[in-house]
């Protein structure tokens, strides 16, 4: 069944745990719903934990610093994404890799992992700030799994290890359209700007290429441009 979700609100219930009959907000999620968007008592409020469930409720108390909610109904809903991750190098510019993570997880991916590519430039990664960035569009897209993100110093066959691995390539002859193997665990790795080095390609050399266009992409449009793909064969 297609569920359509535009024209609600969602909050992230944190706290929430499977059988709970109440929802207790309460910090900056619960001020931007009273002071933001201006919630009262029996206004219905759609919550979810981040862990797939989407809530319903009631909002029955609106203390200074917490509310109170009724739950009505909850549905469970799959992450269809689970079993990909996409590994994204640090860019040059952190404001386009803020955007590509945006964006991929606007479109349905939920697990991430951001690396330090031995042509990367050198600098420090602020995971707070892009986990609040993955979780504020989450919200904003109405997705019901918190994304998962990471950090590794360098790429390596472990990170990988028992899995499938899709090299986004210029020059591979496969479209990523094509991929028939959506359903297994799959590593999809971006290059940086300077491209990866002799090192991590021969990590990878006998992985699956694909092939996003038939021009030069920069690493972040590279990212949504494969989300957009993947959410279609989902």
């Amino acid at each position: 069944m297609n569920h359509h979700f535009s024209g609600i609100e969602l909050f992230y219930a944190e706290n929430y745990r499977e059988g709970d009959t109440h929802i207790t907000l309460s910090g900056s999620e619960y001020l931007h719903l009273i002071r933001v968007m201006r919630h009262s008592p029996g206004d219905e409020i759609h919550f979810t934990d981040g862990k797939g469930n989407f809530i319903l409720s009631k909002f029955i108390r609106n203390g200074k610093n917490e509310g109170e909610f009724e739950i009505i109904s909850r549905t469970f809903h799959p992450d269809k994404a689970g079993n990909l991750t996409f590994f994204i190098p640090i860019l040059r510019n952190p404001d386009r890799m803020e955007f590509a993570l945006e964006k991929a997880v606007e479109l349905g991916i939920t697990n991430f992992v951001f690396f330090k590519a031995d042509k990367s430039v050198k600098q420090n990664l602020n995971l707070k700030r892009l986990e609040s960035i993955a979780l504020a569009a989450m919200k904003q897209s109405i997705r019901f799994h918190k994304p998962h993100i990471s950090f590794a110093d360098k790429l390596t066959e472990k990170l990988c290890e028992g899995k499938m691995t899709a090299l986004l390539d210029q020059d591979a002859v496969t479209s990523v359209t094509s991929m028939t193997e959506i359903s297994r665990e799959v590593c999809f790795i971006f290059g940086p700007e300077g491209g990866l080095s002799e090192r991590e390609s021969g990590l990878f050399r006998g992985s699956l290429k694909l092939n996003l266009s038939d021009h030069r992409l920069r690493a972040e449009t590279a990212v949504v441009t494969t989300a957009s793909v993947i959410s279609q064969m989902l």
